[in-house]
């Protein structure tokens, strides 16, 4: 016996019977090929279709930056760290305001060098972040005003722009530089003041 007498549909006398057991046989025969051999493709499709999505940039932080100069940001001395998004993909402004020291200072001209010395190491550890436009960096210190009394003012403030920082190639020459005469770095500076005290 062959395989039409065994397949009632395919063996009726009626053609239009006939064709519906083909139609019926085929898609039975096709459901039974997916089972036997199951499709991994469409998992790899699938899969490979999926976009990566990154993490958004949420920029620089007051601590990240804190990380950056834990090295120079004394226990004993009050602190504050400011991150402004400038928007439109410009980068951040980052601001850093460092209190009065409490010991007493030996002289305005070491004062004046020990500061700039800090401030460049600052800069060139904080425009390692390609993210960052400008800093701005404000040194606070300890007057006295005409009764004696200790006022704490701005002393010493330097804003770099990411452009001046990155045309500086040998920062450890250029540190050098500065310390022996503030102007290196207020001259590359985008704005600066030195409180007219530290010059007298």
């Amino acid at each position: 016996m062959g395989i039409k007498e065994k397949l009632p549909l395919i063996n009726s006398s009626n053609k239009g019977t006939r064709i519906i057991g083909y139609v019926v046989y085929f898609f039975v025969a096709i459901w039974i090929l997916g089972a036997i051999f199951p499709n991994h493709t469409s998992v790899n499709n699938i899969e490979s279709s999926q976009t990566t999505v990154s993490a958004p940039d949420n920029g620089p932080t007051q601590n990240s930056i804190k990380g950056l100069l834990g090295f120079w940001l004394r226990p004993s001395q009050k602190y504050s760290i400011d991150v402004q998004d400038l928007g439109n993909g410009t980068g951040y402004y980052i601001t850093v305001n460092i209190g009065a020291p409490k010991d007493d200072i030996w002289s305005n001209e070491q004062f004046l060098r020990d500061t700039t010395g800090t401030f460049v190491d600052m800069f060139q550890k904080i425009f390692k972040d390609k993210r960052i436009s400008y800093v701005t960096l404000n040194q606070n210190l300890n007057n006295n005003d005409a009764y004696g009394n200790k006022q704490e003012k701005l002393a010493y403030m330097v804003t770099m722009s990411s452009t001046a920082a990155n045309r500086i190639s040998d920062w450890k020459n250029f540190k050098q530089l500065a310390e022996l005469d503030y102007t290196k770095l207020t001259g590359v500076a985008y704005r600066s003041f030195v409180n007219p005290g530290l010059l007298q």
